[in-house]
């Protein structure tokens, strides 16, 4: 079997220290001596420089002072590596193994590390064609004890070579040691499912993303910088928002002014975490129960920060399949598609979703003409959504698979209904938006006391029941539902509303016609048989 090489850096990206030592994983099928890495645990010294490990190397860019030192001590055996950045400006410094051969398929990478800072975790693969593909994994939250740090990859078809870098990139030290990485196999749930999530807010996705997928039948995440929403490239973005919510879609945060959480004060992501959940609540009147990371830069501090105002989180650089093994709710993983991302790796991995029954996210941003480099054309998204049709797996929404995933109570929220008059044998009802539901189910009785009928089954969130008697008082109630694909869950009923359909108020208007004459006028009222005029001599 050809294989290609591998090697692997420990990253640092907050002010601090990180340690590093022995890395091993959960679920593999291979012992230490089948990865290949040649001294694992930097226990042999280099023949030619005592201070570096043998088959290792370090390097460090940009505007820091970095030092690396080869200790005595480690977490197994006697030595381990370490660098330290001082008078950090911006770049990053790291230790790494020198690559090693590594076939194509899942693997896991895992270590022991200590740190007092957020680390970060990067793949670098350069493919067959010479060029370098960068895959971020998980960041590594500080310790200052010996922690296992663990992360699934994918080592793709077409990958010759590749090194992951845990990079140090802030003040502050990192050490490290027994590096693993083995062949690992995902744990799959009931069964494969797909998510599609966008990120921004981008105003002509309602007009390009949003029929190609009511036309596959799908529906999405849609992710909002609220800033885009109050201060508009359009007249009125809001009516561009309620037609994916009419439609059944999700809408989540993506922050207000979309920054780089990550470089904010702790005041300031608080505010960015808040004020657009609070933001979107008002302004759509519905639940915000998920948050997407700008740029996909989070931490520790970030991370737990955003799981105490949502239910989950869903990063853009945590690349990789969901699974019943790696499930974590405060960052889930995704696979970005790119303008250059063809329908046939999304078929890759739409395949392998539903083959290992994994879940799989896929993040959008724009979708148009000229869409530039994270963005995609109408014609390849609807070939890409084809191919997900094509292939007979669920696609879910992220509340739709939690609940099917995690056994969350799929039970949706209670709608409040109102109900008006819109003519002489109209009733218009509207109610607000359920949280959790997939659809409505709306009821009329002829009676306060009377029985109810389903009149209608939809997922908008208004209707116009028409071809009702003028005069007559109608009576309605209205429950949302979830359809997870298998089984449907109702909510509760909301309060009844009543609403008798008269005519429409015509417009009246009165003139002189003459020295003792009046002429009066109205607008026709459709369905009115007839007009009563009155006077009075006084107002």
């Amino acid at each position: 079997m050809t294989k290609s090489r591998i090697a692997v850096f420990f990253l640092l990206s907050m002010f601090g220290f990180v340690m590093v030592n022995s890395m091993q994983s959960g679920a593999v099928k291979a012992a230490q001596s089948d990865t290949d890495i040649y001294n694992y645990s930097v226990e042999t010294v280099s023949p030619s420089d005592p201070d570096q490990p043998d088959k290792w190397s370090n390097n460090s860019w940009g505007s820091n002072k970095a030092t690396f030192t080869y200790l005595n001590e480690g977490h197994t055996g006697d030595r381990s590596v370490k660098v330290e950045i001082e008078d950090y400006i911006y770049g990053d410094a790291k230790w790494f193994f020198h690559p090693i051969d590594l076939a194509p398929g899942d693997y896991m990478f895992s270590d022991y590390y200590r740190s007092n800072a957020d680390s970060k975790v990067i793949l670098a693969v350069t493919t067959d064609m010479g060029t370098t593909e960068y895959i971020d994994l998980p960041m590594a939250p500080a310790s200052t004890a010996w922690t296992k740090y663990a992360a699934s990859f994918t080592m793709p078809k077409n990958g010759k070579s590749m090194t992951v870098y845990h990079v140090m990139a802030g003040n502050g030290h990192l050490i490290t040691d027994d590096y693993r990485i083995d062949p690992y196999e995902y744990e799959g749930f009931d069964c494969g499912r797909v998510t599609i999530t966008f990120d921004d807010g981008w105003e002509e996705n309602t007009d390009t993303a949003l029929p190609v997928m009511q036309k596959y039948g799908f529906k999405s995440n849609q992710f909002y910088a609220t800033t885009y929403i109050q201060n508009p490239s359009v007249p009125d973005p809001g009516s561009l928002i309620q037609r994916f919510i009419d439609a059944g879609h999700e809408i989540g945060s993506h922050s207000v002014t979309h920054p780089d959480l990550t470089a904010l004060t702790t005041q300031e992501v608080i505010d960015e975490l808040v004020d657009s959940k609070t933001f979107l609540e008002n302004y759509l009147n519905l639940t915000v129960k998920y948050f997407a990371t700008p740029y996909g830069a989070y931490n520790a501090f970030v991370k737990d920060s955003i799981m105490k105002y949502y239910q989950a989180h869903r990063t853009a650089v945590d690349f990789g399949f969901n699974s019943k093994d790696n499930l974590d709710a405060s960052k889930l993983k995704c696979m970005s598609i790119l303008s250059t991302t063809t329908p046939q790796e999304v078929e890759e991995w739409v395949t392998k979703a539903k083959n290992e029954k994994l879940w799989l996210i896929l993040l959008y941003h724009r979708i148009g003409d000229n869409p530039g480099e994270y963005g995609t054309t109408q014609e390849l998204f609807d070939a890409q959504m084809k191919v997900i049709k094509d292939a007979n797996i669920k696609v879910v929404t992220i509340s739709e698979a939690l609940a099917q995933i995690e056994g969350a109570d799929p039970t949706p929220a209670t709608p409040a209904l109102t109900a008006e008059s819109a003519g002489y044998n109209s009733v218009k009802l509207s109610w607000t938006p359920a949280s959790g539901a997939t659809g409505y189910a709306l009821y009329r009785a002829t009676s306060s006391g009377g029985t109810y009928t389903e009149i209608k089954t939809l997922t908008g969130t208004t209707y116009t029941n028409t071809g009702l008697t003028t005069g007559k008082t109608y009576y309605y109630k209205v429950r949302a539902y979830c359809d997870d694909g298998s089984t449907t869950t109702f909510g509760s009923y909301s309060s009844v509303k009543s609403a008798k359909p008269v005519p429409a108020t015509p417009t009246l208007t009165a003139k002189s016609s003459g020295y003792n004459s009046i002429k009066l006028t109205w607008t026709k009222v459709t369905g009115a048989k007839g007009y009563a005029l009155y006077r009075a001599t006084s107002s």
